[in-house]
């Protein structure tokens, strides 16, 4: 498979030049079209300098015509080892998917199997997915590092939740966690709620990132019921 004129190394495309799998620092990955609106968003961290980890995005035509599996042969050969596998899909509240998503890329049969359970427990959770067009993201992770959760409320708050097992935090990785959340919520322009996961430096990557939607309060007149 040709590589994209004029594009990175790691855009795979077909005969016609249609790229099939695009890295997810790549200036491609930035077009929703191509990566869903969830991938995208990560593309649009990363540009705007946030620590994104390293990924590759098999893309909505890449889905559709992967019949031999190139795609994700390529996103496993740029990935390999520990890796989080989501569905991207397009539309103004799509996102990343929901649900497992934690693999073993360290062979290409176990990328392959776990691609498969993710991908049947996701038609089995959401099957009006099937309908639409939707990407896989497959994206490299710390080997043996926890998910963290951290939001940025419109007010500036930061609240941190363990995706994990409930272990604590060090002092020091709050506080870095905490400074990551509020840049997020600086660059992007908005309340964002994101994934991140610790490096064996301590230093934290983005694996999620999404638009937090803040709870509307309506406060009832006094003659409704």
């Amino acid at each position: 498979m040709p590589a994209a004129a004029g594009g990175p190394g790691d855009v795979l495309t077909d005969a016609s030049g249609i790229p099939l799998a695009v890295g997810l620092h790549s200036t491609l990955a930035l077009d929703a079209g191509l990566v869903g609106d969830g991938a995208r968003l990560l593309a649009v961290a990363n540009r705007l300098g946030l620590p994104v980890a390293e990924g590759v995005v098999i893309t909505m035509a890449g889905v559709e015509n992967d019949d031999r599996l190139d795609a994700l042969k390529h996103a496993w050969r740029r990935t390999g080892g520990p890796v989080h596998v989501m569905l991207s899909d397009r539309g103004p509240r799509s996102g990343l998917s929901v649900g497992p998503s934690r693999c073993d890329a360290s062979t290409w049969e176990g990328l392959l199997d776990d691609v498969h359970d993710i991908l049947a427990y996701d038609l089995l959770e959401n099957p009006s997915r099937a309908d639409g067009s939707w990407a896989i993201l497959v994206l490299k992770v710390p080997a043996g590092s926890r998910r963290v959760l951290a939001q940025a409320d419109h007010r500036g708050h930061i609240r941190l939740m363990a995706a994990d097992e409930q272990r604590r935090l060090s002092w020091r990785a709050r506080l870095r966690l905490r400074a990551l959340a509020r840049q997020a919520r600086e660059l992007v322009g908005r309340p964002v709620s994101l994934e991140a996961m610790c490096t064996a430096d301590g230093d934290w990557v983005v694996t999620d990132l999404r638009h937090l939607v803040s709870r509307i309060v309506r406060s009832h007149r006094a003659d409704e019921p």
